[in-house]
């Protein structure tokens, strides 16, 4: 149950700062118009994220497959997870560079531009998500998988709450390599 708590933690909490970024950079720059994609993607990115973590949990009832799901996901993780460490000071920058890319359209070319935009990004951590739970729910009983997730996307929801209030006072290189590290150990 502590693993999935943590990896729904860690993944849930990159899908709110993946959101949260966007949200401001739109604010900031006056397209408050463009935030309904945003939500869009993320309730789409979430139904794929869902209904992909069911389908792998029924790959995971043989034991081979279950196998051969944790050691992508490990991989996947753990790259990822890597690669975030890395680029963590440089997360914000290059999440508004894109968005500015298709912000800067007009009409419907914006609109699906950043729907599209949210749906990769959001999606791809659910996917990892899904993955890592899916296939634990071999070896794991259900009922502590499905605990674990949702303490863990409990916890992502209080910090939410005080990301929104303190947001200044976080330094999200830090915490994201620190959560990080723990995102290692279990891959």
């Amino acid at each position: 149950m502590l693993e999935t708590a943590i990896i729904t933690f860690r993944e849930g909490l990159e899908m709110f700062l993946i959101v949260a970024i966007k949200l401001a950079y739109l604010t900031k720059t006056g397209r408050t118009h463009l935030k309904e994609p945003v939500y869009w993607g993320a309730a789409i990115a979430a139904f794929i994220s869902l209904t992909t973590g069911w389908h792998i949990a029924e790959l995971a009832q043989d034991p081979i497959m279950e196998g051969g799901l944790a050691i992508t996901a490990g991989v996947l993780v753990a790259t990822m997870t890597y690669t975030v460490m890395r680029a963590a000071k440089n997360i914000r920058q290059n999440i508004t560079d894109r968005m500015e890319v298709s912000a800067a359209k007009t009409g419907w070319s914006a609109i699906l531009g950043i729907f599209g935009f949210t749906v990769v990004m959001i999606a791809r951590e659910g996917m990892e998500t899904a993955m890592m739970l899916g296939t634990m729910t071999g070896s794991m009983n259900q009922g502590d998988v499905i605990v674990g997730a949702l303490i863990g996307f409990a916890a992502v929801a209080v910090i939410g709450y005080i990301w929104i209030k303190q947001s200044s006072r976080i330094n999200l290189r830090v915490f994201m390599q620190v959560t990080g590290l723990f995102l290692m150990l279990f891959c």
